[in-house]
């Protein structure tokens, strides 16, 4: 009896963003200045020259987010990074996507596609 009142038309998803819209983008943490700062480097064409081992950087594909952590961060970037990288998603339309962190020298596959 409950199946005969269920349709057996498609789910109309309307209500889901469309992430072809979705533009990548990187964005560096840093705390030269001699306060934690988070600023947005690029969007669009990433190229894997604007990473600098100096400082962290959040890369945001829409679908996954990196956190690249160069070799000279300081220990304040480097213990601050995922919660900046959460506090960045959490402002996102995308806030549960996968989170990776990985250290200068050691990047996937994954991280390496996105340059």
């Amino acid at each position: 009896d409950f199946y005969k009142n269920l349709s057996d038309d498609p789910v109309d998803d309307a209500d889901e963003e469309d992430d072809s819209s979705f533009v990548k983008s990187i964005f560096r943490l840093s705390d030269e200045t001699g306060t934690m700062e988070v600023n947005l480097v690029s969007e669009g064409n990433l190229q894997r020259s604007m990473l600098d081992s100096n400082d962290v950087f959040i890369v945001d594909t829409g679908k996954e987010v990196f956190v690249w952590i160069g070799s000279g961060a300081s220990e304040a970037e480097k213990k601050n990074a995922m919660t900046y990288a959460h506090n960045y998603l959490m402002k996102t339309k995308h806030p549960l996507v996968p989170v990776t962190c990985l250290k200068q020298g050691d990047e996937n596959n994954a991280f390496l596609s996105v340059f």
